[in-house]
């Protein structure tokens, strides 16, 4: 159970795009104290040399590629891409050297975050925040981001088609 404090009879509530929390009111003392995942930090590292693999879901072709940095696939060639991307880079960690989350930014489609083979949550729309801290070793890290796109994406490139005109957004 996570004990969330009450000032003034108010508890405090911090939801993200489309998440959620289920609520227990009860009189029962004890619990851990909610600590919300930071959105920023002032000791980040820059994950660089990301490869991907995209699988489009209609037209079934697959596709590799390697971007220097995480990128929304909005501001590249394939922003009307619909199916599913697979990110993965590899952290190294000096002895002594230690994180505790990776924020992925604002991710608008189904998000997933393995660490070394190990899942760490799935996000669906909004801020995409891990604690990964228990997960990372001294020495080579896996980091692998599996994404599921929108089929908006793609239908937005459908045109003289009347489902598509009427309930996507172009």
């Amino acid at each position: 159970p996570i004990c969330m404090p009450v000032v003034d009879g108010r508890v405090r509530l911090e939801l993200a795009p489309a998440d959620s929390r289920m609520l227990v009111i009860n009189k029962c003392k004890g619990g851990n104290t909610e600590k919300p995942l930071p959105k920023t930090g002032t000791d980040a590292k820059i994950l660089c040399n990301w490869h991907l693999s995209l699988h489009h879901a209609l037209e079934g072709w697959t596709r590799q590629m390697v971007l220097d940095s995480l990128v929304d696939l909005q501001n590249t060639d394939f922003s009307t891409f619909a199916g599913n991307v697979t990110y993965s880079t590899t952290l190294h960690l000096n002895k002594g050297e230690k994180y505790e989350f990776v924020n992925l930014g604002e991710v608008a489609d189904i998000c997933e975050l393995y660490v070394n083979g190990t899942p760490c949550g799935t996000r669906w729309f909004g801020d995409a925040v891990y604690r990964i801290g228990h997960l990372l070793h001294e020495g080579n890290n896996t980091i692998v981001i599996k994404v599921n796109t929108l089929l908006c994406n793609y239908a937005r490139t459908l045109s003289d088609n009347r489902v598509v005109d009427h309930f996507v957004i172009k």
